[in-house]
């Protein structure tokens, strides 16, 4: 199986002037995003005249921006979020024929760029920009793009400028293509994200792909016992119950077939800032087990920051459907009625 996905991440990693030090050193937000010269020109971008502006155009405000949570409005089948912090803005339109639509725009500065938005939110629907999908278990695909992105790339799309992490698009598209790749090797096509059930290699990519996320925990997080992590005890985290990677007899098949996909994985997670690096894998990791948390060896815990968790839940309400409470909206994946409510598939997120 040949992805065209790799092929992306790969001018990244060969491009010499793409380092970690190409962007704005912060660290990772907790509850504001960060204050970088970036957010300082979208600070132009005003909540109240964001609020009069969508008056005037006939939207109703269906949220506030409160703890991380954007103004949302509504318009006849289009729904609008902005974040006045970092300008973005993010639309979803429910079409009949082509199911929902998703238009991310990172940096919105101009207060008449919101005018034009709130005024036709539709028009979206023809730009070449906008991404379509019907079920969980389709890519979201342009009108002219025979490929298409796995969710976890156009969630993270979302989730960095949303949570402030970034607003650079270079390094957006970075995060964006890794995370499809993962995919890419992680699931089966044309099935829904059901984790232990439609992983490639029955469990063999599923556990390839966790030893390499102990094994970059170590190398770049800062969490140097890299086969480590920390599951909370249920009713409490006073007890920590310290868990390594398990066995699976397909393991050493998928890294065969796919090695030189996982050593281009290694190259581009390695590109990317540290804060990044370590939401990423605390994602990925919670996102494979409940309550899973990185731990180093002083008992140290790695999770996902409040605000950029929030930012997850955010594009699960705004871009899944809301008729599925089987869906976790801040990771993504699909309950497994087969396994039992407090299993790996036990998220507390699920709608």
């Amino acid at each position: 199986k040949h992805f065209t996905r790799p092929l992306l991440l790969l001018r990244t990693v060969q491009d010499s002037s793409f380092s970690p030090s190409t962007f704005t050193s912060v660290s990772v937000p907790q509850q504001q995003g960060p204050k970088s010269k970036v957010d300082e020109r979208a600070m132009a971008l005003k909540e109240d005249e964001v609020r009069k502006l969508a008056a005037s155009c006939d939207c109703r405000v269906i949220e506030s921006n409160d703890s991380g949570t954007p103004i949302t409005f509504l318009k006849s089948n289009a729904t609008v979020q902005v974040y006045p912090n970092s300008g973005m803005v993010a639309v979803c339109l429910n079409m009949s024929n082509r199911g929902k639509m998703q238009r991310i725009l990172t940096a919105t500065f101009k207060i008449l760029e919101v005018k034009s938005i709130l005024e036709r939110p539709t028009k979206f629907a023809s730009d070449p920009n906008a991404h379509f999908r019907q079920r969980l278990d389709q890519f979201w695909k342009t009108t002219e793009d025979t490929v298409g992105d796995w969710d976890s790339g156009r969630r993270w799309r979302y989730v960095l400028p949303a949570s402030g992490l970034s607003t650079d698009s270079e390094e957006i598209d970075l995060v964006g293509n890794f995370c499809t790749l993962w995919d890419e090797l992680m699931w089966q096509p044309n099935q829904e994200p059901i984790v232990r059930k439609h992983s490639n290699f029955a469990c063999g990519s599923h556990q390839a792909l966790l030893e390499i996320m102990h094994e970059e925990s170590g190398l770049y997080c800062g969490f140097v016992n890299r086969h480590r992590y920390a599951e909370y005890a249920e009713g409490g985290t006073e007890t920590l119950e310290v868990s390594t990677p398990g066995e699976c007899c397909n393991t050493e098949e998928f890294l065969q077939e796919y090695w030189d996909y996982v050593v281009l994985l290694r190259k581009a997670f390695s590109k990317m800032r540290r804060p990044i690096q370590q939401q990423l894998m605390a994602w990925f990791l919670s996102r494979s087990f409940e309550n899973g948390r990185w731990i180093d060896e002083q008992e140290k815990i790695l999770e996902l920051s409040p605000i950029v968790e929030q930012a997850h839940r955010n594009y699960g309400n705004l871009f899944y459907p809301t008729n599925r409470d089987d869906v976790c909206m801040v990771r993504g994946v699909v309950r497994d009625d087969d396994e039992d409510d407090d299993d790996v598939d036990g998220h507390k997120d699920f709608a």
